[in-house]
């Protein structure tokens, strides 16, 4: 979501349209920008989504896996990058 367009530039749309946004722009730029508040918005939405009964617990601990998930693939793919690149 960060770095990617993704098919057909998909992705990459919906970003710049939201990041547009008079009222929300600053905010999604943030969020874009930082790896944990990503991880932890999109920890806690999958939670939701895939999950029946509502647990407040569970959704906190959905978030927090997933502010801890995304910076490790985050670095993990910089890592790479930069590798591809230096060759």
């Amino acid at each position: 979501i960060r770095n990617i367009s993704g098919p057909f530039n998909i992705i990459g749309i919906i970003r710049n349209w939201l990041l547009r946004s008079k009222h929300f722009g600053l905010f999604f730029y943030e969020l874009f920008n930082c790896p944990w508040c990503i991880g932890f918005h999109s920890g806690y939405l999958a939670y939701l989504l895939t999950q029946p009964h509502l647990s407040i617990t569970a959704l906190f601990l959905y978030g927090f896996i997933g502010s801890g998930i995304v910076p490790l693939f985050d670095s993990i793919l910089n890592y790479l990058n930069k590798n591809d690149a230096d060759e």
